[in-house]
């Protein structure tokens, strides 16, 4: 038997990953490379901060938080409140009114139900049917 062919010449290598960004631009002062997140992963908390403007945001991070992930969670956040400003804006009675109409359907729901029951027992206590007449006839 013979032996093994030794490989000659380099190993070809993988596709080198492009790394992901560490620094950010600020969506309030639109300063480049101002935003840097620091990740206690021991703690579990994403801090983000804006050396231009100081704007902070905190979020909860775990082990495979990258500080992409941080900053997209803080994109969103403000996207979620510019989304509420901007209705309350643009239509404040309405804002108002959508707050406003589900502590009252249920408020109003669950009124309705108790004064129906109500008048279900009394009915049944007088001996009427459900039209309120006098009892069955033959």
């Amino acid at each position: 038997m013979g032996k093994r062919k030794k490989s000659s010449g380099p190993k070809p290598g993988g596709k080198k990953r492009e790394a992901l960004p560490t620094t950010f631009q600020c969506l309030f002062c639109n300063v480049d490379n101002s935003v840097t997140v620091k990740i206690d992963k021991k703690g579990g908390i994403g801090k983000l901060s804006c050396s231009a403007c100081g704007q902070t945001f905190t979020a909860l991070s775990n082990y495979l938080t990258a500080p992409v992930d941080i900053y997209s969670e803080w994109v969103d956040a403000c996207e979620q409140v510019a989304s509420k400003g901007a209705e309350e804006t643009l239509r404040p009675d309405m804002a108002q009114r959508k707050r406003n109409s589900g502590n009252m359907a249920s408020a109003s729901h669950g009124g309705d139900a108790r004064e129906m029951a109500d008048f279900i027992l009394e009915d049944e206590m007088e001996g009427l049917d459900s039209e309120g007449e006098g009892g069955y006839e033959d």
